[in-house]
């Protein structure tokens, strides 16, 4: 009943959305279809009202598909139709639900920086190499970066990673195939999960040497947009002072 409210209410919005489409067409940008944020349907990583326009451009006018087409089921009925750009409307102007797309959230490594101790005195950190840090930031509708800062891995690595978010859980499994110096490292490495709901969610990164720490654990709350960097010490390791 909530969601038929929402679209009942919404005819002036839509009439809106109709007449900027006769004012000029919608770019496509394009989307990887395993990265993209829920009601997305111009493939800016946002959901805002371009996403609107393009879908009506797409169902009336013969406009490009959003790419990938799961990103424009907005309201989650596993169809891309005039209802995904009446909901994304009402959550922009009218405070309505987000976008709730079926799909699970997927996550990626987006990439790393260099080797600290061989930076060591060459280079300004402002985390201490002893401590074990997540730092996160979310938009408080469904893309969340995470950084792990001084994680450890072999020194010249190809670092990979197994993201799986299973309710209110998102376990991120750090590994490194190559290993191809026998030595260690620090590295900030930094992770991307799109499609996931707001909500109070505990990150669990498990790395390859954790010095019989454990895994890196916060619960934190992405009800709404959050930034924040957590630490813990490092029990041990070549990097401790």
């Amino acid at each position: 009943m909530r969601r038929k409210a929402w679209i009942t209410g919404s005819a002036g919005f839509l009439t809106m959305i109709l007449v900027l489409l006769e004012t000029g067409t919608v770019a496509r940008l394009g989307a990887s279809p395993s990265d993209y944020v829920c009601g997305d349907a111009n493939g800016d990583l946002a959901a805002n009202v371009g996403d609107a326009v393009s879908i009506i451009n797409f169902i009336f006018k013969g406009g490009p598909a959003p790419n990938p087409i799961a990103a424009a089921d907005a309201n989650g009925d596993d169809q891309t139709n005039v209802g995904d750009a009446v909901w994304i409307i009402n959550y922009i102007f009218k405070g309505g639900p987000a976008p709730q797309c079926d799909n699970p959230p997927v996550g990626s490594v987006v990439g790393h920086g260099d080797c600290k101790l061989a930076l060591k005195g060459q280079t300004a950190d402002s985390i201490p190499l002893n401590l074990d840090c997540l730092g996160y930031q979310y938009d408080g509708a469904s893309l969340l970066d995470l950084q792990h800062i001084n994680a450890a891995f072999n020194c010249c690595p190809r670092i990979t990673a197994e993201i799986v978010v299973d309710s209110g859980l998102i376990t991120i499994t750090e590994s490194d195939p190559l290993r191809g110096c026998k030595c260690i490292c620090l590295f900030d490495v930094g992770y991307r999960i799109v499609g996931l709901p707001p909500g109070v969610y505990t990150i669990k990164i498990i790395g390859m040497y954790v010095c019989g720490t454990g895994p890196l654990e916060f619960t934190i709350d992405l009800t709404s947009p959050a930034v924040d960097t957590l630490c813990v010490d490092r029990s041990c390791g070549a990097w401790n002072p």
